[in-house]
């Protein structure tokens, strides 16, 4: 029995110590099938990672992003160098293409895809004020646009008040109800804007991202 435990522990050993084996496969670990705007960086980064054959991360490996569909936009780096996590990412801006897929290419691995959808911001967004929520809760607008609250809430008084973003925040909205009011704002500013109802902060909240 004692010398079964013992070439059992020291096979663990042995495995703990064993080399990182070359790279041998690609996991996609975030970013994939994004939906955003014309001449904007997504909002998440594609990454992946790179494994050995035991599904060990291997750091150091050289990842490039080779567009396949959509060669119009461009990456924050190109190739990425995988972290001591085995982790490679990069954030691709877009440009004017509908459909973009990038081949990730590892030499020696097969290799995998992202793909992303593009489409126009709008420039005059609606947001209805009910009783529950702002709907919908988060918007996204281009630069120069407008968007525009519509309270549907009967009796019950709500506000839109500007919590985050680019600074000086936009003006905030009255407090008011019934069905028919609006609030509009015109953004200039690329970000993202946070508000609430200070009414009821904790189940009225919304944003604004402004993009190119």
């Amino acid at each position: 029995m004692a010398l079964l435990v013992g070439v059992a522990v020291l096979a663990c050993n042995s495995d703990s110590t064993q080399p990182l084996g070359p790279p041998d496969h690609l996991v996609k670990s975030g970013g994939d099938q994004q939906t955003w705007y014309f001449n904007n960086p997504l909002p998440r980064p594609y990454s992946v990672t790179v494994l050995d054959a035991n599904n060990r991360p291997v750091p150091g490996v050289s990842v490039a992003w080779s567009p396949l569909l959509g060669t119009d936009g461009s990456f924050s780096s190109n190739p990425s160098t995988t972290n001591s996590s085995g982790v490679a990412a990069t954030v691709h801006t877009l440009g004017t293409a509908t459909i973009y897929v990038v081949n990730v290419i590892v030499t020696g691995v097969p290799t995998t895809q992202f793909a992303t959808h593009a489409l126009a911001p709008g420039t005059a967004v609606g947001v209805s004020v009910t009783n529950d929520a702002f709907t919908p809760r988060d918007t996204a607008v281009q630069t120069g646009g407008t968007v525009t609250w519509t309270w549907n809430s009967g009796t019950t008084q709500h506000n839109v008040t500007y919590i985050g973003g680019p600074t000086p925040l936009p003006r905030n909205s009255p407090t008011q109800s019934a069905s028919g009011p609006t609030f509009s704002t015109t953004f200039t500013t690329v970000g993202k804007y946070t508000y609430h109802c200070t009414i009821h902060p904790t189940t009225m909240s919304g944003s604004v991202t402004v993009v190119h």
